[in-house]
């Protein structure tokens, strides 16, 4: 015998505007973090790397921590240096540093240690080491500024 309950009730439409809505912020957070698995992968040419990251930061930048959009940052600006664009690979090293030793914010780090742990992650031989130099400006620079 069929059901004699309406077939649209208010509650029904609510559940699937509420199951649409999810899978929708679901697809579109999920998409965009392997899109910008890209950023990371030094394999691939510093072009496609570039615009990765950029993407990255442009569309889901919103949700990063310091440490997430200094790292970000960073990729760019190794990315900048295998293109050739030492002076804007320098201006990102510097614009992630602030964000590292959370110069910005009430949580301080010390830099010594932010560098140490770079230094380790600028040891991968799939990274220049024009890009490497260029970091080590930046840092030197950022210091004597500070100082």
């Amino acid at each position: 015998m069929p059901s004699t309950e309406p077939r649209d009730t208010p509650k029904q439409w609510l559940k699937a505007i509420a199951i649409w809505a999810f899978l929708g912020f679901w697809i579109y957070f999920f998409s965009f973090s392997l899109y910008a698995s890209g950023c990371h992968k030094f394999s691939r040419p510093a072009d496609e790397r570039l615009h990765k990251c950029e993407n990255s930061l442009r569309f889901t930048g919103f949700l990063f921590t310091d440490h997430q959009r200094a790292t970000n940052l960073i990729n760019q600006g190794i990315a900048q240096a295998d293109l050739g664009e030492d002076a804007k690979a320098i201006a990102l090293f510097t614009k992630a540093i602030p964000l590292l030793t959370g110069a910005s914010s009430s949580n301080r780090r010390p830099l010594k240690l932010q560098i140490e742990i770079l230094d380790r992650k600028m040891r991968d031989p799939a990274i220049l080491p024009r890009a490497r130099n260029l970091f080590q400006t930046a840092v030197s620079e950022w210091v004597k500024s500070r100082s």
